[in-house]
């Protein structure tokens, strides 16, 4: 197992190749310039009321796509330092993001390609791990979810996720790793870049728009208030060997929100 600092990625596994199967996948029938997603794409994404053959599939299809490449940087090959805090984590930032930076740091010509790029890695360590570790999510709490965040962090502390030409149903998964943080101020930030695109789309009046930019909030909010209720999401839990209090037991014992999660 390999340490931050001496970690390099597998270029026959991470290359353009990659993250264009990923954004092909993950974007299916949303071209760039789409100002909201489709009720098709929701449902692929988050899951709500679909079929579960049509959710295996979906899952089949990531695992197809970013198995080899997720594996290639799991904890058996990358070598995080031990978690303490998100707090020390946004501080260090850079060393959790150092192995993927060449991939999107780059100027002139291949700005585009870069940005594309930094989206691909994002859905990777974000989302695609989600739909491969369904039966093992603490996997993705402990070690895919801390280098999301750092190469998000990274990515929109260089301005990158503004560089090429794409809409912001595309861009706002630059920013998913904030939702799944248990840091609040990651969630104040998503809701002010929330906010700046809803005053944009009603200074064009772009009624479909604002409506999904609503939903997005809505979505956010419902996230940022278990944070602020409890410091954390209880439904991790049991997947990172926290206990429980009582007053989240009861939460969970009572319907409590988990997103899916279980």
């Amino acid at each position: 197992m390999a340490s931050l600092r001496a970690f390099t990625l597998n270029k026959h596994l991470f290359n353009p190749s990659l993250y264009r199967r990923i954004t092909s996948l993950w974007f299916e029938g949303i071209p760039k310039d789409s100002t909201v997603m489709s009720r098709e794409a929701g449902m692929r994404w988050f899951g709500a009321g679909v079929d579960p053959a049509a959710k295996s599939a979906f899952d089949n299809e990531c695992h197809n796509t970013a198995r080899e490449a997720l594996e290639s940087i799991g904890p058996k090959r990358l070598g995080l330092p031990d978690f303490t805090s998100v707090e020390k984590d946004q501080v260090n930032y850079l060393a959790l993001a150092r192995p993927f930076q060449d991939e999107y740091n780059r100027t002139g010509i291949q700005r585009q390609e870069s940005t594309e790029a930094a989206l691909a890695i994002v859905l990777l360590l974000d989302q695609f791990s989600r739909n491969l570790y369904r039966s093992d999510q603490g996997l993705v709490y402990i070690h895919y979810d801390r280098l999301a965040r750092a190469v998000s962090q990274d990515i929109r502390s260089r301005g990158i996720q503004h560089d090429a030409e794409i809409s912001h149903v595309w861009r706002f998964w630059f920013y998913m790793p904030l939702v799944h943080s248990e840091f609040l101020q990651d969630h104040v930030e998503l809701e002010r870049y929330v906010q700046s695109e809803m005053s944009a789309a009603k200074e064009v009046e772009n009624q479909a728009r604002i409506e999904s930019l609503e939903t997005q909030l809505r979505f956010g909010k419902a996230h940022s208030d278990l944070i602020r209720r409890f410091g954390r999401y209880p439904h991790r839990n049991k997947w990172v060997g926290r206990e429980t209090t009582k007053e989240e037991q009861d939460f969970l014992d009572n319907d409590g929100e988990t997103f899916g999660s279980g």
